[in-house]
């Protein structure tokens, strides 16, 4: 495997698939075959060459092309000799060989002599089919003193990404470095009018890549930008896309869009996240060297009171349309459990009630889980009153009922139990195919998780075996989802004093509570 020095941001693996011998043999002749036919007619479409004094020319040439292996080395030959044409047909009728044989066998390129006039076409088929081993496409283009129009632009900006042919046919693996996006977003920014293609190209490398700080310096249509919010991507890289089309023009951004990057927000408490920001940060780092000063490392909380700013600012969540009740939502919950803001999470609440009342209901269970979480969070059971009072008794969310039971553990672990016996009979056991959890197997995870925050793994195993002896969970990746409390708790205690377990299992409270 070939090693860059410079190799910072990850690998690309490639695997060519080889063909037995017969079919490679039978394939290349077709090819073979094929490509001389799209000769013989470029050929003959030549202008010059249909007029009937040049017949002998185009006979002449036609008789290269054999079928034998060293055919196109024969007519490149053939056509070198010419002396019977100006130059500049010579050269036209080359270019037009070059731009097919070239892909075929790029030895053709050593039977060129030094003179030739290389069209654009031809130059961008010699690029496409360098293999870069024994020449670099950089040393090629600095050879023919090319000034690359833009279409051959996009070829090299390919090339900077994924390296030169040989690398990507030959090793299983590509070192990616830095300096493949510098030259990339260097060479994208010479394009006049880039295509959708190679945008689209430049920023799904980037994001599969972790390396969209980078993105500040590649001055992308902001409508690929856009389209690549809906692609299915990490929270991390939709957060880097999000945050340059904000600096942009926010007003681009729809009310769906502004709900993701809350949701990409929340995910910060993911392990996942955590990996991906970790390497987001790192790429920052390393880029300063080609680009001076990149986008600075991701901050959750900033990026989500600055578009709470905004939406307040521009009432995006005040009218009765489903894409603010989205924002209604999510802004109640951004407040109240992500930015510890518990007045403004019910003032917004009551903003709504009064202007805005369609969809209030789910804005309430919104604001019932912000209560239940900073009760826990602050250790305030005037907030654990509040939560309860929010929620009626007869329309009880499974939801809630879980950030109730886990609540409670922080006062009263036995009242957790109480609410759990009272519902725990009138949930369904049936796997939901959405989430891939069952109502009852959620609440009996809130109490086991309930009883262990309180120090108490004997009971959660009793809970659990209970569970699953009446059948309460009885799919096994449910059972298993509830057996890896066990380990949480065991992790918690890495320093064997409950003083230093208890915070890990705040914490792990607190990420229930807030999914």
């Amino acid at each position: 495997m070939r090693k860059c020095t410079s190799a910072i941001l990850g690998t690309y693996k490639t695997s060519t698939p080889r063909l037995g011998h017969g079919i490679a043999l039978a394939r290349l002749y077709s090819t073979q075959n094929d490509l001389s036919n799209q000769i013989k007619d470029r050929i003959q479409s030549i202008p010059i060459l249909q007029d009937g004094h040049n017949g002998k020319i185009v006979t002449t040439l036609m008789t290269a092309l054999s079928g034998k292996d060293d055919q196109f080395r024969s007519l490149v030959k053939q056509i070198n000799e010419l002396d019977c044409v100006p130059d500049d047909t010579r050269h036209s009728i080359m270019n037009e060989v070059l731009s097919l044989a070239l892909k075929h066998d790029f030895s053709l390129y050593y039977h060129v002599p030094e003179t030739h006039q290389w069209s654009a076409k031809a130059i961008k088929t010699l690029v496409q089919a360098n293999p870069g081993r024994a020449m670099s496409t950089w040393e090629l283009i600095a050879r023919h003193s090319i000034d690359p129009a833009d279409d051959l632009l996009e070829v090299l900006v390919e090339k900077a990404l994924f390296g030169e042919r040989y690398e990507q046919e030959e090793s299983e693996q590509f070192e990616f470095s830095g300096m493949h996006i510098y030259k990339a977003i260097d060479l994208y920014g010479r394009i006049s009018q880039p295509s959708k293609e190679i945008s689209k190209l430049l920023v799904r490398t980037l994001t599969d890549q972790e390396a969209l700080s980078a993105l500040k310096y590649a001055n992308i249509n902001p409508t690929i930008l856009k389209e690549s919010l809906e692609d299915d991507i990490s929270p991390v890289a939709y957060l880097r896309i999000f945050q340059v089309l904000f600096d942009l023009d926010p007003g681009m951004l729809s009310s769906k869009d502004l709900s993701k990057a809350f949701l990409s927000c929340y995910a910060s408490n993911t392990s996942s996240f955590e990996t991906a920001l970790d390497n987001d940060t790192k790429c920052c780092k390393q880029l300063e060297k080609f680009f001076g000063e990149p986008m600075p490392p991701i901050d959750t909380r900033s990026f989500m009171e600055t578009i709470v700013a905004y939406i307040d600012q521009n009432k995006l969540d005040s009218d009765r349309t489903p894409d603010s009740l989205l924002l209604r939502l999510e802004m109640v919950r951004a407040y109240g459990i992500y930015l510890d803001d518990m007045s403004a999470a019910l003032e917004k609440f009551h903003y709504y009630q009064t202007h805005d009342k369609f969809g209030i209901e789910f804005v309430q269970l919104n604001l019932q889980q912000a209560f239940t979480f900073q009760a826990v969070k602050q250790e305030n059971p005037h907030y654990l009153k509040v939560a309860e009072t929010l929620i009626t008794p007869e329309q009880i969310a499974v939801t809630s009922l879980k950030h109730l039971i886990l609540a409670r553990s922080a006062f009263d672990v036995n009242s957790s139990l109480e609410l759990y016996n009272d519902y725990i009979q009138k949930v369904s056991k049936d796997i939901n195919s959405a989430t891939n959890r069952s109502a009852a197997g959620q609440l009996t995870e809130a109490l086991m998780l309930a009883n262990l925050y309180n120090n108490d793994r004997e009971f959660a195993q009793v809970i659990f075996d209970g569970a699953i002896a009446s059948s309460t969970v009885k799919d096994e990746h449910e059972i298993a989802k509830l057996q890896s409390l066990f380990k949480v708790y065991g992790d918690a205690w890495k320093h064997d004093n409950w003083e230093s377990a208890k915070p890990i299992l705040k914490a792990e409270i607190l990420k229930h509570i807030q999914q």
